[in-house]
């Protein structure tokens, strides 16, 4: 329809806006933008190596582990150094090339400097755009989602994808099917912070991995880490010694 066409537009046009400005090793880059017959075309990087959808559920060793996660913050501390909020991390949206990992789909970021997201006369979201399973609870919530719209929101989603990479698969908040019969539920658990630490605890029993993600899905954007930094430090990843210890299986 017309106007899924524009807003379709619209979204693509921002995805190549910020990938064509931002120049990191951990950021999918774009490089032009054009229409054929009225449809958007993005020429982008060539990423041959898959998704880390495609690597979950899969054992991965210590050394694959610590570097995709701390790549996968490495690109959220250049994202949000320009002040971009993805909103929409998830293991699709994290792509490989020559072992490097790459984010990508900035169709649903939020520029802070340049706020565009569309509000009612009480400044609530008229849209609300999230991946249920790994956005953070305030992302759904019409009234807050404008005003809480930050790093935090993107840490929440990067405490589910850790998870989800210790546990091979598993969700913190519920599996796919009790999405599928009553993404309520899942709601009420996220805003409640109601995750399932018992399942992770029975993949791994490092406590700094366990204290990461248990920080990272606090319901109260407040009480989460409030940048990708923190949490690189909290790994003390400066110090490549204490890194070998962060294996997960320890």
């Amino acid at each position: 329809m017309p106007d899924d066409r524009e807003d379709l537009k619209r979204r693509i046009k921002l995805e190549y806006q910020i990938s064509n400005t931002i120049h990191s090793e951990h950021i999918v880059h774009t490089f032009s933008y054009d229409e054929l017959d009225e449809n958007p075309v993005l020429v982008m990087d060539y990423c041959p190596d898959g998704s880390l959808r495609q690597r979950i559920g899969k054992s991965l060793n210590t050394d694959d582990f610590n570097r995709i996660f701390i790549q996968i913050l490495s690109g959220l501390d250049v994202l949000h150094s320009y002040d971009i909020i993805h909103r929409d991390i998830k293991p699709e949206n994290i792509l490989f090339k020559s072992g490097t990992a790459l984010l990508t789909d900035f169709g649903i970021s939020a520029n802070l400097r340049n706020r565009v997201t569309q509000r009612n006369i009480r400044g609530h979201s008229l849209k609300v755009f999230a991946t249920l399973s790994y956005s953070p609870p305030e992302q759904s919530q019409k009234n807050v989602a404008f005003k809480l719209t930050g790093p935090t929101n993107d840490i929440f989603s990067f405490g589910v994808i850790l998870y989800e990479m210790i546990t091979e698969g598993k969700l913190p908040f519920g599996d796919i099917i009790e999405l599928k019969e009553d993404s309520g539920v899942i709601e009420k658990r996220k805003a409640r912070g109601e995750w399932n630490v018992e399942i992770l605890e029975k993949f791994t029993r490092n406590r700094i991995l366990i204290e990461i993600i248990d920080k990272c899905l606090q319901p109260d954007p407040e009480m989460r880490f409030q940048s990708a930094n923190e949490v690189l430090q909290k790994l003390s990843i400066y110090k490549p010694d204490l890194l070998i210890r962060m294996s997960f299986g320890n």
